[in-house]
């Protein structure tokens, strides 16, 4: 039996490799370093998502595994009438997460009198030395502490940091559509456990998300630059007012949609739930298994 360590790359690119023993595995959010492929003490580089893998997958070593999220075993949701339709948001940065679209979108649905309120589960602000490539001129244009103070004014508006125990107890349960207009993402966690949640979730395509939301199966994927799943991503694109106008126009068709044929939800719902099952702790593990008894 061989003894493996397994870390991820960015903690692995800390350590001296010459002071880990044994075969080591290296999990990887995004592209691999080359000399990974090279180095003998590597055994296996597994990707977390296609899009991470999308240049190295045919090498060897290299393989798909997905992260795995935990069954909370949620039923599907149906629409209830003469309750106001909850729409979500979650994340850390109010910027990088795109709440100023679901404002935007929440705002135009209250003009043409839809039942509605949105709960922006997360923190406001930007951490510029984290995430330099952030325009600042266009962040600063946008005038989150506007929405703020609208917030305090509008008591179907909620902007609140949560506790991992609320989130999961309260909002998602009690919440009908997920909104995640993300400008930067690894992964999507955010996603699966909506979806686990059995909540349609409108989004962008971006990175691994289309690997997790299939259009008009478990939601609806914006695509306001029509990326074709593999191209580099020019994020700097985000930063402008096009890309927020075009994400709130395909977004609030997709919403509307979703509020106005309750049985197309409905089925949307079902399938939210189903679809976590490729991300399942038993189909990871299972892959794991194969991986350490390789050799």
């Amino acid at each position: 039996m061989v003894d493996y360590f397994h870390i991820d790359a960015a903690t692995f690119n800390q350590f001296p490799i010459e002071s880990i023993r044994g075969k080591v595995i290296v999990e990887c959010e995004g592209v691999a370093r080359p000399e990974y492929f090279e180095s003998t003490q590597i055994a296996s580089i597994i990707f977390q998502s296609k899009y991470a893998g999308r240049f190295q997958l045919d090498r060897d070593k290299a393989q798909l595994i997905y992260p795995a999220i935990r069954d909370y075993g949620k039923k599907s949701k149906v629409i209830q009438s003469g309750k106001p339709i909850t729409l979500l948001a979650v994340g850390f940065g109010s910027f990088i997460k795109g709440f100023d679209v679901a404002f935007k979108i929440y705002k135009a649905l209250r003009n043409q009198k839809y039942d509605v309120r949105l709960v922006i589960a997360g923190s406001f602000g930007h951490n510029f030395n984290h995430y330099p490539e952030v325009d600042r001129d266009f962040y600063n244009s946008i005038n989150f502490d506007e929405i703020q103070a609208e917030a305090a004014l509008d008591p179907n508006l909620i902007i609140r940091p949560v506790s991992r125990d609320e989130l999961l107890n309260e909002l998602y349960p009690d919440s009908d559509i997920l909104l995640h207009f993300s400008r930067m993402e690894t992964f999507g966690f955010t996603l699966l456990e909506a979806l686990n949640f059995g909540i349609p979730v409108v989004t962008v395509n971006f990175k691994a998300i289309p690997e997790i939301i299939q259009h008009g199966y478990n939601g609806f994927l914006c695509d306001p630059f029509q990326w074709d799943g593999v191209s580099a991503i020019d994020e700097l694109k985000m930063n402008t007012f096009q890309w927020q106008n075009k994400s709130f126009e395909q977004g609030m068709t997709y919403v509307t949609h979703l509020i106005n044929n309750k049985h197309e939800y409905e089925v949307m719902s079902k399938n939210a739930t189903a679809s976590i099952q490729k991300f399942s702790i038993e189909m990871r593990a299972n892959a794991l298994k194969k991986v350490y008894e390789r050799d």
